[in-house]
């Protein structure tokens, strides 16, 4: 199994893996597949990338855990733009994926080596037990630590791994890698269950498959007593330099009909200091949209950050309910390329003079709240909800624009919370970063916005704070609101987290069910009752108002 030789590294690799004594296999295994498109595309970006996982069998679900890390790590790191290198990456995606397992009931826990081939450098990042070996010049060193316990009675105790309570640590190094190197990750059902010297003449085996497949006959010979895996990967050759697709710079003016890379400026959308967005046109004459930084941005590290990370969200997180992602190269500049679609944003269509009765408000509110809830379910806060990052489409759908401000914890951590303030949570005015929670208080003054035009607390400037009131009910300004809507968007937008929905698949379901989280409603002969003493109160006050005033005339 062979990559051609271009820009990226070539390999031959083979995997082999087995369930040994045990009734299930609950080891995983990644590796891009050199032959098959758009694999080859894709390791052009990035390089090659290999993971072997071992789910800890103590856990609830070890299987599950190794599955999905090495999935999900593989999706993560595919989907980063090119100037995350891997040395800084793979780390963060560890972390990114142990907070994931952490916060999922029941999810279970597993180890993970990966080794990434970038360039012409390699970088081996490993949590856990699982066992990366080099060869090379005749020797088989064993590149990474296990995580256990140092006590000899413990030392089958992890002390690290993807899932078990407490911080994570991932283990990297990074270094040179030459043609005709050759790496093994393994199981410690593989390599507990072999002398050091053994697994080394097998390791060495010409045939990387031939290699994998006696490394793990070989160890469940030897008694080994665990799911036994071994993924052993050759160096065949190696790019020319260690240039992969890293625009650094921002692009120049952007003025209606300039060129960048073949794409032609055809209209220009937005300009602020913060960034630009231009209608630009392929030369095969498809159009799309062109985001990217101030050229005034050009040094703020923090701000190109975030449009890397916003890059990230689009390629991973590529779905119906956010903006799609469209991929371009070669790019010599910084910049991101979006579809087009026909429609506006709700504060477009507001400044149009558009409106939304109650039912549509309902609707874009379940729209909204369904997006944010599949954000959230994979880890993912926005940061910065509100009508003007809101594309209402002409066919219906709605998408959430802008990530730039963006939470993903572990992998992105903005310095500081970035938005509108009027959109923006109490609590982020005192440096908690953003949340579910915080969302969810957006998404409810957008609610709140769309059915009134006012805001909850009132409209806040630029260092503003929430004033320290109870929100205004928005039945003051549309009274054709119904009661129960009315609780759920106070409850959304209420100054304390915790007394907010927790989430917003939780408004979603509050939401489905109607008017079954508030008060029940009087029954109609409890509305007449009601409406009949309210007017025998009206009177009541007259008559003793006009009595009152006749008694003062006779003083």
């Amino acid at each position: 199994m062979n990559a051609p030789a271009t820009r990226l590294p070539a390999i031959a690799w083979g995997v082999a893996s087995a369930a040994g004594p045990k009734p299930v296999n609950q080891d995983a295994w990644f590796v891009v597949e050199p032959d098959a498109e758009p694999a080859a595309a894709t390791m052009a970006r990035r390089g090659v990338l290999a993971l072997l996982a071992d789910g800890v069998s103590g856990s609830a679900d070890g299987g599950r855990a190794a599955r999905e890390a090495v999935r999900e790590l593989a999706a993560d790191f595919y989907a980063a733009p090119e100037r995350w290198r891997a040395a800084g990456l793979l780390p963060r995606l560890f972390v990114r994926r142990h907070l994931r397992l952490c916060a999922a009931d029941n999810a279970g826990m597993s180890t993970l080596a990966a080794l990434a081939l970038e360039g012409r450098r390699a970088v081996v990042v490993h949590v856990g037990d699982t066992r990366v070996y080099r060869l090379s010049g005749g020797r088989c060193d064993c590149l990474t630590s296990d995580h256990v316990h140092a006590s000899p009675a413990m030392r089958h105790v992890l002390t690290q791994a993807l899932g078990l309570s407490g911080e994570l640590a991932p283990a990297c190094r990074e270094f040179d890698v030459a043609p005709g190197e050759r790496f093994v990750l393994a199981s410690d059902g593989v390599w507990s269950a072999l002398e050091p010297a053994r697994l080394a003449e097998l390791s060495a085996l010409p045939d990387a498959q031939a290699a994998a497949d006696a490394l793990v006959a070989a160890a469940l010979a030897a008694g080994g007593e665990d799911n036994a895996s071994a993924l052993v990967l050759t160096v065949l050759s190696l790019p020319v330099n260690d240039h992969l697709d890293r625009a650094r710079d921002l692009p120049g003016r952007l003025a209606v009909g300039d060129q960048i890379d073949d794409l032609t400026v055809r209209e220009r959308l937005h300009d602020s200091p913060g960034g630009r967005v231009v209608r630009v046109a392929a030369q095969d004459g498809a159009e799309c949209l062109l985001k990217t930084l101030s050229p005034r941005l050009a040094g703020d590290e923090a701000a190109l950050a975030g449009l890397d990370a916003e890059e990230w969200l689009l390629r991973r997180f590529a779905g119906p309910g956010v903006a799609e992602w469209r991929p371009h190269a070669p790019r010599r500049a910084r910049y991101l390329l979006m579809t087009q679609h026909a429609g506006a944003t709700l504060a477009e269509r507001r400044a149009r003079r558009e409106a939304w009765s109650v039912p549509q408000a309902l609707g874009l509110t379940g729209k909204l709240l369904k997006s944010l809830a599949w954000l959230h379910g994979e880890g993912v806060a926005h940061g910065d909800i509100k009508p003007d990052n809101l594309h209402l489409a002409d066919d219906g759908a709605l998408r959430l624009l802008d990530f730039g401000a963006a939470r993903v914890a572990g992998l992105v951590e903005p310095a500081r919370a970035a938005g509108t303030p009027s959109f923006m949570a109490p609590e982020l005015f005192d440096g908690a970063p953003v949340s579910e929670a915080s969302d969810v208080y957006a998404a409810g003054v957008t609610v709140y916005w769309l059915l009134t035009g006012h805001y909850p607390y009132g409209e806040l400037e630029a260092f503003q704070r929430p004033p320290d009131a109870k929100p205004v009910p928005p039945s003051r300004y549309r009274p054709d609101i119904p009661a129960w809507f009315e609780a759920q968007i106070l409850k959304a937008v209420a100054r304390d987290a915790t007394a907010r929905y927790p989430s917003a698949a939780a408004w979603l379901a509050a939401l489905a069910r109607g008017d079954a989280d508030a008060p029940p409603a009087p029954s109609p002969a409890r509305r007449v009752a009601l409406a009949l003493w309210q007017r025998i109160a009206l009177v009541s006050l007259s008559l003793n108002v006009l009595l009152f005033y006749l008694w003062a005339l006779s003083r």
